[in-house]
This record gives C-alpha cells, sequence and structure tokens, in this order.
C-alpha cells in the first residue's frame, strides 16, 4: 500500500490505490496516518519508556516532517508531566505507540501506551489528538483497564489503528497478552473512531475462544499486531500474533501461530477468521521445537513475533509477513510471506526468507534474530511496497542489521535487497557489541522524496559513554530505493532535540508511524 494514509470515504478505507467496494464513494481527502499537524509529510513518534524524570518515567519525543525531511525545529518531548497529558508519572510512557486520524478533523492522533495493573495505578492508554499545533494534551483521553474490561498487568503492549467497519474513522487496537480466564490467554480490545475522537461505545473485544476463531492453546495472544486490506473489499483486516501458540495443553511453549481477523460493515469478528502456522498446509517449513537440558524444556521458534502488512506485488490485496526469529532451520530467524487475494490470504506463492537465501547478504547464525521486527512500505515509488527485516542479533560487531527486500508484480524478490548496518558506508554511528539496530522500524513519507524512508531504532546504542541511552536512524528513500546519502541520526544529543540523554533510557524502543 505504501506509506499508510486515511482514505476519508462515504463509508471509508485504510489504503492508497485500493479498490473500495461498490457501496463506497470515494471523497477527496488523504491523511497520512502520522501527519499530525496536517502539513502534509509524515511526523514521528520515537518513544523511551524507560527515561527518567523528576516525577515520571518514559517520554515521546515528536519530529515533524517538512519538504526537506525530518526536522528539529518544533519537536516536542511529552512526558507525563505535560500539561493534559492525564494520569500518575511512575509508568513506562511510551512503551508502545500507534498513529491514526480517530476523528476525521484531517490531523492524525497518537496512542501512547504504559503498562496497564490494578496494582500499578495510573497506567493505562494516553490518546493525544493532533492539531495545527501538532500533538496537544489539550483532548488527551486516558484509557485504563476498568475502562476497556481488562485485568492484565501488559495491556497495551501492542497496539495497531485501521478502519475495520470502513465508517471513515481510524479504529485503536489494544492488545492484552496476559489476560486469561478459564477458556482463553490474550485478548485484544477495538475501540472505534467517532467524531469526538475514541469511544467505547460498540467496543469489540476478540478472543481465541471467540465464536469462529480457530486456534491452538495460549500462546501470548496478541503479542503482535498488524493492519491492512488482505482482501481488497475496503475494509481493513488484522493479523494477530501468538508467537508460543501451543498444539495441547501438554506442552508449555509452542512454535507460534497468527490469527487473521476480516473487516465488514460490523467491524472485526470471529466469522470467516484463519489461522496460520507453519503447519498450515502450503505455508513453507515446518513448526518445530527442540530441547535444552536433561528436563527437555521446549522452545518457541515464536512464528508470528512480529507481523507486516504491505501490498508487495501491487496487485490491490495487502500480504502479511510473518516474523519467525527463533526459527532453526535455518537457524537465526527467518519470514514467512503469505499473498492477499480477493478471497482473503492463501499460502498459493508463500515465500520463506532468511540469511541462506541466495541474494540476502549474510549467514544464518544462532542469535541472529532475522525477522524480530519488520516493516512494510514503498521505498521506491513504484507502487509496490517493499518489506525491512530487523536482525538485531546480527553479528556484524554483535551490533545489528536490517535488510530490505523489494516488491514488484511477481511480489518480494532479491534482486536489489540491501543489507543496513552502522557499519555499511555513509551510515552514521559505529557498530558496537548489543546495540540492537534494527530492533524496531517503521516506514512512512518524512519528505524529500516521494517514496517512502525507513525508521531503524537502535534501544540500545550508547551516547556519549551513556549505556543503553538509544538512538534512531533514518534512510531516506528515492526511486533506486534506500541510500545512505543524508542519513539522519536522532537521540538526545542531536542539536535542538528537546531533552537531556540518560542511561538506559532506550530511545527507539517504539516508533510510529
Amino acid at each position: 500500500m505504501g506509506p499508510r494514509r486515511i482514505a476519508v470515504l462515504v463509508g471509508t478505507a485504510l489504503g492508497v490505490a485500493l479498490t473500495a467496494p461498490a457501496q463506497l464513494t470515494a471523497v477527496a481527502s488523504q491523511v497520512d496516518t502520522s501527519d499530525f499537524n496536517g502539513d502534509g509529510y509524515a511526523d514521528l513518534a520515537i518513544g523511551a519508556p524507560f527515561e527518567r524524570f523528576a516525577h515520571s518515567v518514559g517520554s515521546v519525543s515528536v519530529l515533524y516532517g517538512d519538504s526537506g525531511g525530518l526536522d528539529a525545529h518544533g519537536n516536542q518531548l511529552l512526558t507525563r508531566d505535560t500539561p493534559g497529558i492525564e494520569g500518575s508519572g511512575t509508568q513506562r510512557f511510551g512503551n508502545t505507540l500507534a498513529s491514526a486520524d480517530f476523528d476525521r478533523d484531517g490531523f492524525a492522533d497518537l496512542a501512547v501506551s504504559a503498562p496497564v495493573g490494578d496494582e500499578v495505578p495510573g497506567g493505562g492508554i494516553n490518546v493525544l489528538y493532533g492539531s495545527k499545533r501538532g500533538l496537544t494534551g489539550d483532548r488527551d483521553i486516558l484509557l485504563t483497564n476498568p475502562a476497556l474490561h481488562l485485568t492484565s498487568s501488559a495491556v497495551g503492549r501492542a497496539m495497531a489503528a485501521g478502519d475495520f467497519d470502513a465508517d471513515g474513522f481510524a479504529d485503536l487496537v489494544i492488545s492484552a497478552p496476559n489476560e486469561s480466564s478459564s477458556t482463553f490467554v490474550g485478548a485484544v480490545v477495538i475501540l472505534r473512531g467517532s467524531a469526538v475522537g475514541l469511544t467505547s461505545e460498540g467496543m469489540t473485544r476478540l478472543t481465541q475462544a471467540t465464536p469462529g476463531v480457530l486456534g491452538p492453546i495460549g500462546g501470548a495472544f496478541a503479542a503482535a499486531l498488524a493492519v491492512g486490506d488482505l482482501d481488497g473489499d475496503g475494509y481493513d483486516d488484522l493479523a494477530v500474533g501468538a508467537p508460543s501458540a501451543r498444539r495441547s495443553n501438554d506442552l508449555p511453549w509452542g512454535p507460534g501461530a497468527v490469527n487473521v481477523f476480516y473487516g465488514s460493515r460490523s467491524g472485526l469478528t470471529g466469522i470467516g477468521s484463519q489461522l496460520w502456522s507453519q503447519d498450515s498446509p502450503g505455508v513453507k517449513d515446518a513448526g518445530e521445537f527442540r530441547s535444552y537440558g536433561d528436563e527437555g524444556s521446549q522452545d518457541s521458534e515464536r512464528f508470528g513475533a512480529a507481523l507486516a502488512i504491505g501490498d508487495f506485488d501491487a496487485n490491490g490485496c495487502d500480504d502479511l509477513a510473518v516474523g519467525v526469529p527463533d526459527e532453526v532451520t535455518p537457524i537465526g530467524g527467518a519470514v514467512n510471506v503469505l499473498y492477499g487475494s480477493s478471497t482473503g490470504l492463501s499460502a498459493a506463492g508463500d515465500q520463506f526468507w532468511h540469511q541462506d537465501v541466495p541474494g540476502i547478504a549474510g549467514l544464518s547464525a544462532g542469535h541472529d534474530k532475522f525477522g524480530s521486527a519488520l516493516a512494510a512500505g514503498d521505498l521506491d515509488g513504484d507502487g509496490a511496497d517493499d518489506l525491512a527485516i530487523g536482525v538485531p542479533g546480527e553479528s556484524i560487531n554483535g551490533a545489528g542489521a536490517v535488510h530490505t527486500l523489494y516488491g514488484g508484480p511477481a511480489g518480494l524478490s532479491t534482486s536489489r535487497s540491501q543489507q543496513w548496518s552502522q557499519g555499511t558506508p555513509g551510515v552514521p554511528g559505529v557498530p558496537e557489541p548489543d546495540d540492537h539496530f534494527g530492533a524496531t522500524l517503521a516506514i512512512a513519507d518524512f519528505g524529500r522524496t516521494r517514496p517512502g524512508d525507513l525508521v531503524v531504532g537502535i534501544p540500545y546504542e550508547d551516547i556519549g559513554g551513556l549505556a543503553n541511552a538509544g538512538g534512531s536512524l533514518v534512510l531516506y528513500g528515492r526511486s533506486t530505493g534506500l541510500r545512505s546519502t543524508g542519513a539522519q541520526p536522532w537521540d538526545r544529543n542531536t542539536a535542538d532535540v528537546y531533552g537531556v540523554a540518560h542511561d538506559h533510557a532506550y530511545f527507539g524502543f517504539a516508533l510510529a508511524p
């Protein structure tokens, strides 16, 4: 789909160049899902959830795009101490981020999570609304466990946004992978957008016990989320990762699975949902276990630990990339890609990517974690989305790397694949052990050129002698793909960026878009 935009319709759909259903009639406006000030350029929110302040923990920095790309001018530092932002200051504010236009006013809005639990007052999901001045706390709402009808201490571990009922307002998906009952473990809650913003009216809850949902048992359901239109019908769909999903109660962990829920006039339901794993017919490789020690404890390959959705073959139906970062054949991680069609996802044409595939740089090695992070977007402006794959344990001095695979009419290929690290000529910084370059990723068009640009999170980067202060890097796209020329490093020591670097702040832990 390229950089994600909200197409404002009578009804509506998320996406660019997607065919709306016959009953929907397009209206003019297109709003970038991270354009907080409505100037036509995507903006970037960066979470530092462990950054310490006098009265709070955690922050979000906002950098604004313009014709020249991201700029420190007008940047913001948001914390629980910022006027108007609700909640106590003891949480990991900025742990997870999601952006979209929830009230359809032409300005993107930002959802910011902090861990939630009844034992820790003040946690929750803050929703900050955009304006000509950018994000403000003027209309901030704090969504807590009681409001969401949840009890989990991990609410908001993952979040995503999409228009699942095609009413023109983006909806917010909030995960609770620790939510449990006698019949399920893990849940997602969907809040609907409206003219006044997000509302609990008509709130939807999905679990593995929802009627129509297929699936194995448990498995950290909702540890990862991704949104897109997988069947091209104009309604957004939701992929939910359960990276430890198991086949039976006899197993403590499993190889992982992904549930896919399809949008409709009624929003998301279990009707017609799909279950995908490496045991699904046609999906390459096979779900496996590996054992350690005399006890024979079983470890998961974690199929579904990371997800990304984009239209890699430009056929009008989005496709799903699934990270398998603990894949053992080959060792070091892998990514499965399932392609969309008018009938939804199919195993036909399934691709299986790893560092032993010819054309992908490097070699698979233990602890690479290939596929730990994924992002989809059009990096060369050809109309087909491309895929960025994080390899945060890559043994380039143990610092991490990112691979980019480019899309086309036949889908993703290695014909122009690239490997990026801080050892790549022109990329700022020095690769250092345990930087975790590529632990988080995002793609959007921040300016300069029409193609999308790639943000690489480096949350364990040492800055000025401060351990794990964290940073991020922006590589700009052009018609030939990403380039290192003009790459921008961003951290707390970048000129004119508000705030002071702290050790163990993990700046870049979360990114939006």
